[in-house]
């Protein structure tokens, strides 16, 4: 029986041509998606060139037919094998495959051109097809258990194409081809050319399951991707804490659980149902609809905005809040992120307070000062009831009453008991001077140690006292009363830092007072400084005089305590001994030209004592000026303000 070996290599043409097509409508759809595809489509085109150059053996030179042809075959095979490395995204090895074609077409031309043998050449075809292919099947072992389903068909066809080789080189090894290939008749090589034309298209079949598998896993991990972030985004909702809200035509659908804490919820359940727009402060309840109004329009995040909330215990709360549009549970709702920023308010009115004080302290009585202080704590508290007491140095007497506005007008029409008075006549609230601590009296009925009122005296519900020290002394007291709930830490914290900044402001308004003092007699007598060192020595501020060019000549016993520099270690000493490397050469030099311009420098120094322990000071340092007006002495008073700084930025961090 015969064959005509041209017909099955023209059908071989038209199979590949149609191969050629559909991998190109792949590449076209897919070549964005995955990678590899161009090398396919540019091995089918390729095997598509070689199948012309061998039906056109007799047309153009053999040389062109045999070795051309067979080169785009054997490049053709390469491109299939690194098309599988790049579509499963294997490492790439190309010196290897151009290795392989190399070989194969110096061996190829041997047996065309030095010594033609027709069978040679097949075996060496034949021999290519088994190495790309060995490539293929051990590519196919490498691959995840999640492409098994594709790899084992696939490792079925190259087997197949791998057996054909095989059967090919045993057939010219031991079968004598005859010198023209598409002369040759022979039913073994007709049956081996239409089993490689129905690996072609099985090939064509194994490019559609793999893409396809592909595409299966790719929406399988979005999937799974998506599920993962829907599970993570329900974590950071719930373990968020910041209150997160989601409400539809106003009533709220999902809260977390920091929204149930800060809306005062026994848990985030308590608050489904309810009016998201109950929770606003009546204030800001009309720009709160307005923004509402103008998300569900726009569609556009609406900008951050501080406003105001009511817990359902009837705490106000400073709250930050931005509201969004998004899909939940598939239809549109609104989502409203809220964060308290109570603390932080009330941390920035602090500080403003302080800044308000020590301008305020500049033009008024230490009188005034107190009672502006206690209204303005009494505020940041809601506390109707304020009062501010000295102690003396015995530790026994209480002096300069003072109350705050509402105090004294809702509260307290009774006489004091006068400017000074012993502790051991005051009522509970001394318990602070006693133990050395704040005191939180929530309920000061039910105190067994409580005394009687005075006549005039409103009720006293709760009270919270503060005493105020230096240098282990008690020297004020600080009170707030009557507060419409509990007084906590928070509290506490707040009316100490208050508490300090008065008593920082007293002192600097005495040090100001004595350094005027002071000038106002070195002026006249700047010769006699000896005679003012009684009243220096018994300052408890750090009184510190130098000559003009900065040599230390007098430290008073402040001096010594606070620093732990004796007189003999401090004179003829410059005061940068107790530089700590803090504060930039900029403020010296500007503490230089300032005192050097006859003019009083204040300010605030972070220094190092003798045993290297840092400690902050309020300083004020003037120049002594003679008659003829040139500077003879600088004198610097300082207080150690350490305690202060240390509240502040407790508070600060709070």
């Amino acid at each position: 029986m015969s064959i005509d070996m041209r017909t099955i290599i023209l059908n071989q043409v038209i199979a590949s041509v149609l191969g050629t097509i559909v991998i190109a409508l792949l590449w076209q759809q897919y070549r964005h998606r995955f990678a590899g595809l161009g090398l396919w489509l540019a091995d089918f085109a390729i095997h598509t060139l070689a199948m012309v150059l061998f039906v056109l053996r007799g047309v153009i030179p053999v040389w062109l037919s045999i070795m051309v042809g067979n080169a785009f075959l054997a490049a053709g095979l390469i491109f299939f094998y690194m098309g599988l490395v790049y579509f499963f995204e294997q490492p790439k090895h190309w010196w290897r495959q151009g290795f392989l074609l190399g070989i194969f077409i110096a061996v190829h031309a041997y047996f065309t051109f030095i010594q033609p043998n027709l069978g040679a050449r097949n075996i060496n075809a034949s021999l290519a097809i088994l190495i790309i292919l060995l490539q293929c099947l051990l590519l196919m072992q490498q691959l995840g258990k999640e492409f098994y389903p594709i790899t084992k068909w696939a490792s079925t066809v190259f087997v197949g194409y791998f057996l054909i080789s095989a059967a090919c080189i045993l057939a010219n090894l031991f079968i004598s081809p005859v010198s023209d290939f598409l002369q040759n008749e022979a039913l073994y090589e007709g049956l081996l050319m239409v089993a490689y034309q129905v690996l072609v298209f099985a090939t064509i079949l194994i490019i559609f399951m793999l893409i396809n598998r592909r595409l299966f896993l790719n929406v399988e991990m979005q999937q799974q991707s998506l599920q993962e972030s829907e599970a993570r985004y329900r974590q950071l909702v719930e373990l968020s804490p910041d209150a997160i809200v989601v409400y539809r035509d106003q009533a709220i659908v999902f809260a977390n659980s920091a929204a149930a804490k800060l809306l005062g919820a026994a848990s985030p359940e308590v608050l489904l149902g309810r009016s998201a727009i109950e929770f606003v402060h009546p204030d800001f309840r009309a720009v709160a609809q307005q923004r509402v109004a103008q998300v569900l329009s726009d569609g556009e995040p609406a900008p951050l905005l501080e406003e105001r909330f009511i817990r359902l215990d009837g705490r106000i709360l400073d709250v930050e809040v931005i509201t969004g549009r998004l899909e939940y549970q598939g239809r549109p709702a609104l989502q409203t992120i809220a964060r308290d920023i109570t603390e932080r308010k009330r941390a920035e009115m602090v500080l403003r307070l302080r800044l308000q004080l020590v301008e305020f302290a500049a033009e008024h009585s230490l009188e005034a000062l107190m009672q502006r202080a206690l209204d303005e704590i009494g505020a940041l508290t809601q506390s109707p009831i304020g009062f501010y007491h000295f102690v003396e140095e015995d530790q026994q007497t209480l002096s300069l009453q003072a109350w705050s506005t509402r105090t004294i007008e809702e509260f307290f029409q009774a006489e004091g008991e006068g400017r000074h008075y012993p502790i051991d006549q005051a009522g509970v609230w001394v318990d602070c001077v006693r133990e050395r601590r704040p005191i939180i009296h929530n309920d000061y009925a039910a105190l067994p140690h409580r005394k009687g009122l005075p006549p005039g005296h409103a009720e006293i519900k709760r009270e919270l006292v503060v005493p105020t020290l230096r240098n282990g002394h008690i020297v004020s007291i600080l009170g707030v009363g009557n507060k419409p709930e509990d007084y906590n830490e928070r509290d506490v914290a707040l009316v100490a830092y208050v508490a300090d900044v008065i008593w920082s402001i007293v002192e600097r308004k005495r040090s100001e007072e004595q350094l005027q003092l002071y000038q106002q007699r070195l002026e006249t007598q700047n010769l006699k400084l000896r005679k003012l060192s009684r009243a220096i020595e018994q300052s408890a501020s750090t009184i510190l005089i130098t000559d003009p060019e900065g040599t230390i000549e007098y430290v008073n016993p402040a001096f010594t305590r606070i620093t732990g520099y004796t007189v003999e270690e401090a004179q003829g000493q410059n005061p940068r001994v107790l530089k700590s490397g803090h504060h930039p050469p900029e403020f010296y030099r500007n503490l230089w030209q300032t005192i050097t311009r006859g003019e009083i420098w204040y300010g605030e120094l972070l220094n190092r004592r003798k045993d290297g322990s840092l400690y902050w000071e309020s300083a004020a340092i003037a120049p002594v000026l003679d008659a003829e007006g040139r500077v003879t002495h600088y004198i610097a008073i300082k207080e150690d303000i350490t305690a202060r700084k240390e509240a502040e930025e407790a508070l600060r961090h709070y």
